[in-house]
């Protein structure tokens, strides 16, 4: 029994076997239909191949010291079984329990099974053998065999072997990593995947193997149209490579770029007659870039992309398994996102049915024409996929997208490649139409609706600070007098008022009694330096500033304007007969000045109507009650200050102002929700996180957290949310509950009257 070293397309997948336990994701099944009649027939045919092949019998030995050798062993016959059912319907499910049937072993036994199972209307042959063994075409060609010998099946001594080269190819295999082309073809891969580090990350998940699979048939109006489409270029392009230009055209704008990297399976039996028609497992991964400019016509990107695919054939010798060990890890991984395969087949005489696996080493897997012939056209596409990377709803859309796609082309041949929508038009229906339908009612005004439930409850606790309890009523009261007293002194309609004050009810007090006036309040941060606070002020046209102590004097001693302080107020007439101004729904609500991180602080306008939506949204969002507290955790100068109040003054429930020496001491914090029974909560994503991490709250039902991109996080007992958007859309654009610990890349859906649309990078 002589022993022979393995090539490194059979080594590449012995060794994924040595990393996965009672795996059958190297198992290629198929399947042909013959004559119940015909079961001795198509016995005799597979002992005949089993007997005759040498490279079906190929064994495969570990050593000792780990090195893996190959050897012909003795046929088994006994691997034929004979499986008897009374209806298709049972036979269908044993084949797939078959098909998916690990190998018991991989080394030093026989690495195929046969199976004749007679449904009680037909005979059906399975076939199961180990990609180590074989390859795809190599599958084919056992077929067409198995058909050519079952048209002669009554002339046995007319019948002929199988061509077995596998050891031939050892020879080919080791004068080419001998040759001074191989290192040619090595430098060519290292420079061609130098910029792979640069594209999307990867989506597949190594750790997970099971799979499963989406069909679609191309209607045959459609494939005769892209037919004479492909056959009308001065060189036809083949379906395979139609599907290459549109894969990556697909992913390469559904990951808004303009470029992409894939893997395609190639046979690899580029060495004339010697491997052309035989059995054994030669087949290569082969990656594939391709790239588009915005404003390319696509026919002129799919010649670019068949010459891409040329290029990298004409290199495909360099094994893979050499490759990847050379690459980063992140790259190699992204060489497995997207495969693409031909699985095309001539056409056969005895019906052959194309068996999906149920597992897969890739994210996905374009199988291109299944046991189809390409001259009738491009029929149908399989698509295999992780379960873990991408879930079936998604696998559509996909498949939707390709047929949608291959439409566009046709109706306009010269379109550009920015111009081919990749999303389908259910798709779109639903992303336009159905995903943004989020009208809602709004509230006048944030004025109008805290007065409502001012004299809906005035008893009815509205602001605690400590020591200081405020009802609505009282609250009512304080911000009309002091309102009252900015407007006997000249406030103007939408005029800025600056608010510099520390954590105390007059968050809520100063603010709101500056919206009854009339104006527009701006906070200001004490902390600040003098010179940004001067630029702030000024910026704004600031001449009103409300405050307390000595911080005016002792933080902005160049403001000129009228200074207000709360020690003042109980020195003020009282405002009984004042007749308020009513806010317009596009009246300035709030200015808001960015970091001036990357420059000079930028001012940021929100209107009346901006906060009364976001209000309404936020109470019907999360169900507020006049029986809810809010605690008001948010800097006073940040958007969030503003969800921190208003959503709760506006609904009839209470705000809870936390102190500042508590705030980043969360066993204080902690206690302080629950004393002040605190059921309602927002924190900044990454103090958000450790809180529940580290925290168990009694009093919580939710606590939102935002603002940035969030790790996995574990779920507490309350319900957590994810909240996104810029100030300038008003605190929250989307907002999304968690469903599992994972969720945290999913944004949600857009809040109560806003929509929201994902453009790439050219407004598409």
């Amino acid at each position: 029994m002589k022993k022979l070293r393995i090539s490194h397309p059979q080594k590449r997948i012995l060794e994924s076997e040595l990393f996965i336990e009672n795996t059958s994701l190297n198992n290629i099944p198929d399947e042909m239909d013959f004559p119940r009649e015909a079961e001795t027939s198509v016995r005799k045919i597979i002992e005949f191949l089993i007997q005759t092949t040498p490279d079906l019998n190929i064994r495969f030995s570990l050593g000792e010291t780990g090195e893996m050798t190959q050897y012909v062993g003795e046929p088994d016959l006994t691997c034929i079984q004979t499986i008897r059912f009374e209806s298709d319907s049972q036979s269908s499910e044993k084949i797939r329990t078959l098909s998916a049937q690990p190998f018991e072993k991989i080394f030093d036994a026989p690495l195929y099974r046969f199976y004749l199972i007679d449904t009680g209307k037909s005979l059906r042959l399975l076939v199961v053998i180990h990609h180590a063994v074989c390859d795809g075409t190599s599958v084919n060609i056992l077929f067409a065999k198995i058909a050519e010998l079952f048209i002669l099946a009554d002339q046995p001594q007319n019948w002929t072997a199988l061509q077995s080269n596998t050891f031939s190819y050892l020879d080919l295999e080791q004068n080419y990593l001998n040759s001074a082309q191989m290192e040619l073809d090595r430098k060519f891969w290292l420079d061609y995947l130098a910029e792979a580090e640069e594209l999307p990350e990867k989506k597949n998940d190594p750790n997970s193997y099971e799979a499963d699979n989406y069909v679609l048939e191309l209607d045959q109006a459609l494939t005769d149209k892209l037919s004479d489409y492909l056959t009308s270029f001065k060189k036809p392009i083949s379906p395979f490579s139609f599907m290459l230009a549109l894969t990556g055209l697909y992913f390469g704008r559904v990951n808004n770029e303009n470029r992409s990297l894939m893997a395609m399976g190639y046979a690899n039996r580029n060495h004339g007659d010697l491997l052309a028609n035989s059995l054994g497992m030669y087949v290569s991964t082969v990656p594939i870039k391709q790239h588009f400019e915005v404003n390319e016509p696509f026919e002129s990107f799919l010649q670019n992309s068949k010459s891409s695919m040329k290029e990298a054939l004409s290199h495909s010798q360099y094994p893979l398994d050499l490759l990847m060990g050379e690459l980063s890890d992140e790259v190699s991984g992204k060489l497995l996102d997207v495969t693409i395969v031909s699985n095309s087949a001539p056409k056969s005489e005895v019906p052959k049915q194309f068996i999906p696996l149920e597992t897969s080493i890739g994210g996905v897997t374009i199988r291109v024409n299944p046991l189809k012939d390409d001259r009738d056209g491009l029929q149908s596409l399989h698509i295999e996929y992780k379960k873990s990377v991408y879930d079936k709803s998604r696998i559509e859309e996909m498949a939707r997208a390709f047929v949608h796609m291959i439409e566009q082309i046709m109706e306009n041949p010269k379109a550009l490649c920015a111009e081919i929508e990749v999303v389908s038009k259910e798709e779109q229906d639903k992303l336009l139409k159905s995903f943004n339908d989020t009208a809602m009612p709004v509230g006048d005004s944030v004025v109008a609706m805290f007065k409502e439930q001012a004299q809906t409850r005035p008893d009815q606790v509205a602001v605690i600070y400590n020591d200081v309890s405020l009802t609505y009523g009282e609250v009512d009261a304080i911000t009309n007098k002091i309102a009252a007293k900015l407007l006997q002194d000249g406030l103007k309609e939408e005029e800025p008022v600056g608010v510099m004050i520390d954590r105390s009810e007059y968050m809520v007090l100063f603010p709101l009694a500056v919206l009854k006036a009339g104006g527009a309040y701006m906070p200001l941060d004490h902390a600040f330096p003098e010179e940004r606070l001067e630029y702030m002020i000024e910026d704004a046209g600031v001449t009103t500033i409300l405050s307390e102590d000595t911080k005016p004097e002792d933080h902005i001693p160049f403001f000129k304007g009228k200074v207000y302080k709360k020690e003042e107020i109980d020195s003020w007439d009282a405002a009984d007969d004042l007749s308020l101004p009513i806010p317009q729904k596009d009246h300035k609500f709030v200015v808001l000045y960015t970091s001036g991180s990357t420059g000079k602080p930028k001012g940021c306008v929100l209107e009346h109507g901006n906060l009364a939506n976001f209000c309404s949204w936020f109470s019907d969002y999360y169900r507020l009650t006049p029986d809810d507290r809010g605690g008001a955790y948010a800097s006073f100068g940040f958007d969030a200050h503003m969800m921190d109040t208003y959503p709760y003054i506006t609904c009839g429930s209470c705000v809870c102002i936390i102190p500042a020496d508590i705030r980043l001491d969360f066993i204080k914090l902690n206690e302080y929700y629950e004393n002040n029974q605190i059921n309602y909560a927002f924190m900044t994503t990454q103090l958000g996180r450790q809180f529940v991490q580290e925290i168990d709250n009694h009093s919580l039902k939710v606590l939102t957290i935002g603002g940035e991109k969030l790790p996995s996080i574990k779920l507490p007992t309350y319900d957590l949310f994810h909240a996104y958007g810029p100030t300038e859309c008003t605190i929250f654009t989307t907002a999304r509950k968690f469903k599992t610990e994972h969720d945290c890349l999913l944004v949600g859906k857009p809040i109560g009257n806003y929509k929201l649309f994902v453009l790439d990078k050219n407004l598409m």
